[in-house]
């Protein structure tokens, strides 16, 4: 039995399909008879503005993975969810009952946490609430691209989003982008992680190794007053690297230094002891 397995915004670059790919490679696993496994470890329990990720799309998969938001964040907690005739094929037998186990399951503890978050998931209209401050969230951040052309792409669903970086138009900011790129290519997106840590207190992540892209996933209950220090705390940031010397100069001075120092201090001696 074949299975395809789709993570439908992706983690690493929060990139997502604009197209009927899902639709049509669930037709294709349909056909073909293929199970359909959603990865919704990320994008599941209101993440992307739905519940999982795969509703945006109106999907049906086989199976589905979750954890990380199941338990609220208090404890380990994952679960596999699969559609009934799955199950019953995988433990159809006494001699398959041990067929798949794992050593940290039926975690008491967990399953209370994952109940507890699933209650306040649905009391308090979460799922709602991150498709709506999400909308907002990228509204404001995409305001910004008139600003600062460092920014190229503000995407995502929900509050799962992805702020892609490219090189600027201005003469200067294109110099310093090319010099910290040519010393190593995440150094931009981590500048930028670093100083919104730094400076506001704001910790944001690089969405993957080597890529200029800044990855935020907020709490689900962020209201308009958080959103608005972020979007403030960004900009602040991407005016700095505007300056002449500034952040990026800087960063990319001090590469310098220590790879020129580097070369230039001699070799250790052997040292003898008797």
């Amino acid at each position: 039995m074949a299975a395809f397995v789709i993570e439908t915004v992706q983690g690493k670059g929060c990139q997502t399909s604009g197209t009927d790919f899902f639709v049509r490679a669930q037709e294709l696993c349909r056909k073909y008879g293929t199970l359909l496994i959603s990865d919704e470890v990320q994008t599941g329990l209101g993440r992307t503005g739905k519940m999982f990720g795969f509703q945006h799309w109106n999907l049906e998969p086989d199976i589905i993975t979750l954890a990380k938001t199941l338990s609220g964040g208090y404890v380990p907690c994952g679960a596999i969810v699969a559609r009934r005739d799955i199950y019953q094929k995988t433990f159809s037998r006494m001699d398959r009952c041990v067929v798949h186990s794992t050593t940290f399951g039926r975690n008491n503890l967990a399953m209370a946490c994952g109940l507890a978050a699933l209650e306040v998931i649905d009391q308090e209209d979460l799922v709602e609430r991150s498709a709506k401050m999400g909308a907002l969230f990228m509204e404001k951040i995409e305001a910004l691209k008139a600003k600062h052309s460092f920014i190229k792409e503000v995407r995502g669903k929900g509050l799962m989003i992805g702020i892609e970086f490219h090189e600027p138009s201005e003469f200067k900011l294109k110099m310093a982008w090319k010099l910290l790129h040519k010393i190593d290519k995440v150094l931009f997106a981590q500048m930028i992680v670093t100083q919104m840590l730094s400076k506001h207190r704001i910790l944001t992540q690089v969405a993957g190794h080597a890529m200029d892209v800044m990855k935020i996933l907020p709490p689900l209950i962020i209201g308009e007053k958080e959103i608005d220090m972020f979007v403030n705390a960004l900009d602040d940031v991407l005016t700095e690297c505007r300056k002449f010397p500034g952040p990026m100069w800087e960063l990319g001075n001090n590469f310098v230094k220590a790879a020129l120092g580097s070369r230039r201090s001699p070799e250790p001696r052997p040292t003898v002891s008797a």
